[in-house]
Formats: C-alpha cells, structure tokens, sequence
C-alpha cells in the first residue's frame, strides 16, 4: 500500500508540475523568438559612400528584449568571414542576429535578418546624343540622362588649348548652350555625371566646327522646257538645310524656298532668256553658295505635230510633223514628258528627211511632246497625247506564191515624198512642197537626186541620188512601206 501511495503521490506531483508549465506558458506563448519578433533596417543594396553599413535589429513590443547581436558574412566567405563588424566595402553579405535568453524567453542564434548589398553609387557614364549650331556664336550640346546623377558638368577643348575647360554645371535638363565663341574653330564636348557618391569619368567626346557650311558643289542645271530649269547640287557637309535663288543678271529676282533636298526646279520662266541661279547651303552660322546660268528654250516655231501625229494601240504613237527645212544635214530631235509638261527627256532622233518617230510607251498615259531641230535654238510647241489600250486585230497572212521573189521595193534607193503619197500632189495643204514631189519621189536634199555634191559621192544617198526607205531598208516588210520598200 505504501509504494502504491507513493506511485499515486508521484504521478499528482507530475500533473501538478504540468500544470504550473502550461500555466506559464499560457502567459508567454512562445517563449524562444523567432526574426519575425524584430523590426530590420539597412538590409537591401545601399551605396558606397566610406562609410560601414550597419544593420539595425529591435525588438518589437512586448518580445524578448534579450541581448541582439549582429553578424555579416561575405557570400564569399574567405574575403569576408562572419564578423559581427558592419561592413564597408563594395560586395553582398548574409546578415543573421543572435538574441540572449531574457526574463521569460529563451536565447536565439543565427536568426536570417536578410542580405546587404554594398554597390557603387557614383553614375554611369553619360553619352553626349548631339552638338548643333544654334548661330553664329553659339553650340548647344545634349545628352542622355544617367540614373542617380543630380548634376551633369559640361568640358570643352579646341585648338590651342592645353587642357580641357569646364564649361557649366547643370541641375536641371540635359542639354546646354555654349555661348560667346568665336566662329570658325572647331569644338570638342564632354559630359560627366555629379551625385553626393561622387562623378563618372568623361564621357566620348562629339565635336563640330562653328562655321558656315561650303558651298554645294556639282552644281547642274537642265532645261526641262521654254519655261522651266531644274537644278540639282551635291550634299553638303554640316548643312541644315539648301535654298535655290533665281537672279537675272546681278539683280535678285526672287529667293527659293528652303529645302532640305538637293534640288529645285523654277518654272514659270520666260522662253529665251538666260537665268542665273545660286545654290546656297545653309545652317544657324550661315551660308555659302555656288552659282551657274542656263537658258530657256524659245519656242519659236510649230511643226503642227497635233495635226499629223496618229495614236496606235498598245502604247504606241506615230508622232509626225512638217518639215522645217531640208537644207543640208539638219535632223530633229524627239523630247517627251509624262503626265505633266515639266520633266522632258530626249526620246530620239531622226534625220532631216524623215520628219516622223515611233514612239513606244505605256498604255492609256498621257505623254507630252516636243520637236527641236538640231541646228537651231527653241523647240515647236508642246502637245499632249494619251495613249490606246487596245490591240489591232490580227489580220490573216495570205502566203505567197510558191515561186514569188521576195519583194524588190525600194532596191532603187528611192524614197517616196510622204507629203504625197506617191502621186506628185500633196493632201496636206502644203502646196509649196509640190515642187520637192518630182512625182511622188523626193530627191536626196543634198544630192539633189544626183548621187553627188561637189564632185564627191554623197554620204547620206549612198551615191544613188535617193533615198531607201528608212524604216525598211528596202526589204518592203514594213508597215510604213505597205511592202513596196517604199514610204
């Protein structure tokens, strides 16, 4: 009975002391602290400054108020060894805290306060974005902005300095203007980036020369027509901008308007008079300028290509027109402009016999024209003509006989006169060319039907005196021939 009162008492006194813990217990829920018992600061990155770089542990309300240690260990830890010495140097750290046991709570070690990442907070280097003229004694310089910079410093150099001058210090903005400087001398720029960790080194330098551009140079003009030339230069160097003015003589006639292309065309002018034009290039110091003349053709004289000229299908049209002469060797020459009568190009030739050219372009376009003879200034007047879309219906071949001979047309070198289609009378209403038909057949102009001109055979006849068909060449199989190797 005894050793079983002393079992029963011994098991009392176990629950007894149970009871008195989860009394206590009750008072303080968690008697060993956890980090989450703590306010932190400090951890994070920070920035190189000189100075250690603590971190700060406290105790929240009503936590443990036990001793707190602090350690910091290098994440590599042969450089930085778990020290509880706040670190200065650049690098990244584990920070723990150790908590010494207090009334009511137990000790902790090794408890996570988070990382420390010391780094350089001085800023980047700044790249200069442009340096531009703003006049004749003035650059502005701009730049890209850098993260933490409060400040920017802005240095020069140029011929014959030793060093390079500080030129403003900038708080606001990322751009500045340079005033007072002479002109023609070229300056270099430089940018560094200020912050209270300290400043960047200098940036690439960008320079330029504070100075008028040169004058354009291959300077052209065209004559596009009696009353328009276009003139076209070659890019600049350092120009902003170009300007085409017109003069006559040495008098302005009028300024062009600004343009950052290379050409200008005047329109408008007067047919036979000489221009004079100067090409300027221009920027915030100034231009300079080229210059060059030209002369508008006069169009002094009409050949009625409206009247004679045929639209074909398939883009084609058969200009024509009268002659002006036929005196020596005196050919035309076939200019064309499409869409609009402004930008004519050289089509062909054909010589002083044949007043006609085939002229191949697109379908359904509208072309402008234009006739000039060789050996005399001006050109006829300007025609429009828009061309067919539709093709010419195709014609059965009849073949010929077994034993034909290719044709013979036009083996004589004769040419017939186109003025009157063969039979000696014009139906054009040129009746001064009536004498020139001799029958239908029109003489070599300069051989006179001869073969020769001043005892020497004649170049353009061949020594016949006439002229083959030009389009055929005395074969007969072409259109213009009607298969007799005549026109």
């Amino acid at each position: 009975m005894i050793a079983q009162y002393h079992k029963l008492a011994l098991t009392a006194g176990i629950l007894l002391a149970m009871a008195f813990t989860f009394s206590c217990s009750d008072d303080k829920p968690d008697g060993t602290p956890s980090a989450s018992d703590f306010s932190i600061s400090g951890t994070g990155t920070v920035y190189y400054d000189g100075d250690a770089k603590a971190v700060t542990v406290l105790p929240q309300a009503g936590k443990s108020g036990g001793k707190i240690t602090v350690y910091y260990e290098g994440k590599d830890a042969d450089q930085y060894p778990k020290v509880d010495v706040a670190p200065i140097d650049f690098g990244e750290y584990i920070v723990t805290f150790d908590v010494g046991a207090a009334d009511g709570w137990n000790g902790a070690i090794g408890l996570s306060a988070g990382t420390l990442s010391i780094e350089d907070g001085t800023p980047t280097v700044p790249s200069i974005s442009n340096v531009a003229i703003q006049s004749s004694n003035s650059i502005k310089v701009s730049w890209g902005s850098v993260p933490r910079a409060t400040s920017y410093k802005v240095f020069y150099i140029t011929e014959g300095m030793d060093e390079v001058a500080f030129a403003e210090e900038v708080t606001s903005g990322t751009s500045f203007t340079h005033t007072g400087l002479a002109m023609n001398g070229t300056y270099y720029y430089f940018v560094i980036a200020v912050n209270s960790y300290g400043k960047s080194t200098y940036s690439d330098f960008k320079s330029i020369r504070l100075s008028p551009p040169a004058a354009p140079a291959n300077l052209e003009v065209t004559v596009d027509a009696s009353n328009k030339i276009s003139v076209r230069w070659g890019a600049v160097e350092d120009a902003t901008g170009y300007r085409c003015d017109l003069y006559n003589g040495s008098t302005l006639i009028k300024q062009g308007s600004a343009t950052t292309g290379t050409s200008y065309a005047w329109s408008g002018l007067t047919p036979g008079t000489t221009y004079n034009f100067r090409a300027v290039a221009t920027n915030a110091a100034g231009g300079n300028y080229s210059t060059k003349s030209a002369t508008t053709l006069a169009a002094d004289y009409k050949l009625n290509l409206e009247k004679y000229s045929i639209v074909r299908p398939n883009g084609l049209i058969w200009l024509m027109w009268d002659y002006l002469d036929v005196l020596n060797d005196r050919g035309y020459d076939l200019y064309y402009s499409v869409g609009s009568p402004d930008n004519f190009k050289f089509y062909g030739s054909t010589n002083s016999t044949a007043p006609s050219i085939d002229f191949n372009g697109s379908i359904n376009t509208k072309y402008y024209f234009y006739v000039k003879v060789q050996t005399r200034s001006g050109h006829s007047e300007v025609i429009s003509l828009v061309t067919g879309t539709q093709s010419l219906p195709q014609l059965a071949v009849t073949p010929a006989p077994a034993k034909s001979p290719l044709p013979t047309g036009g083996t004589t070198g004769q040419k017939m006169c186109p003025t009157c289609s063969g039979n000696g009378k014009c139906h054009r209403g040129d009746a001064i060319l009536v004498g020139n038909c001799q029958g239908g057949k029109i003489d070599c102009s300069v051989c006179l039907g001869k073969g020769t001109y001043n005892n020497k055979v004649c170049t353009t006849c061949k020594g016949a005196g006439k002229v083959k068909c030009g389009l055929c060449n005395g074969t007969g199989k072409c259109h213009g021939c009607n298969g007799k190797g005549k026109i």
